[in-house]
């Protein structure tokens, strides 16, 4: 359950200044006088300042806290609902091997997807809905188990702007070694011509950031090429997203 007292100091924050403890027990459905409680401790803990009657104001700490403490709680709500399913819903998944209806099989998470078939080592198990071939897309049910799915990692390669030379100020060899066959993203004009300097089509352009984002919660590491100017917007969601990332900078590798 969620901490009564985080929810006290976040109603505070929503409320401020002026919000009445009465407001605050009906809202975290505990009585005036735990309300009254806990806020006292907020105030001896520093996250809290009382100006005067009905009269609060959270502190800069206090805010921290209302952060880290909703990251946790985004986090742990992401985490259930990706690994908690209902024995009634339908999943879509890829036949890795030829599979009946009716018939209980392992299911797993591989290259982003979830595949469905006869696998050794594979606790989960799902039941197959409708009979496939091997690469058919079919439905399953019943999942019983956890599936392992570990978020993906994102390596960004920073791209100088246009206005210091853009893509041809780029080691061309240490992109595509970078780049590899894996999933790639482009975040700027710069980083889309260089990627295709480097001889690479299948690119996603439109939308990159989201893309790179869902790439990770489906266990993919992409690697995102972004220009300077669009650089901290895509940190700044990586971070929210609590993904992590390595940064390469492909003009210091040039005058390497």
């Amino acid at each position: 359950m969620i901490n009564k007292r985080f929810l006290v100091l976040a109603e505070l924050a929503s409320g401020q200044p002026g919000v009445s403890q009465r407001q605050i027990s009906l809202a975290c459905g505990i009585t005036v006088q735990a309300v009254s409680e806990h806020v006292k401790e907020l105030v001896k803990q520093g996250l809290v300042e009382v100006r005067g009657p009905q009269n609060y104001r959270v502190t800069p700490e206090g805010v921290e806290v209302l952060v880290e403490g909703g990251r946790k709680l985004r986090d742990r709500a992401r985490e259930i609902l990706e690994k908690t399913v209902k024995s009634e819903r339908l999943f879509t998944a890829v036949a890795a091997t030829p599979v009946q209806a009716g018939e209980t099989v392992q299911v797993w998470m591989e290259k982003g997807l979830l595949r469905a078939g006869k696998k050794r080592g594979v606790s989960t198990t799902a039941t197959v809905v409708s009979a496939a071939e091997a690469g058919d897309d079919l439905a399953v049910k019943n999942i019983a188990g956890i599936i392992d799915l570990k978020i993906g990692r994102v390596q960004i390669l920073k791209m100088p702007s246009a206005a210091v030379g853009g893509s041809k100020n780029v080691d061309r060899a240490f992109l595509m070694s970078a780049i590899g066959d894996g999933f790639v993203c482009a975040l700027g004009v710069e980083a889309l011509v260089a990627i295709r300097k480097a001889g690479r089509r299948k690119i996603t352009f439109y939308g990159a950031i989201d893309a790179a984002v869902e790439a990770c919660h489906h266990g993919l590491s992409p690697v995102v090429v972004a220009s300077e100017s669009e650089l901290s917007r895509l940190i700044e969601r990586l971070t929210d997203e609590s993904i992590e990332y390595t940064l390469h900078d492909c003009a210091e590798m040039r005058e390497k």
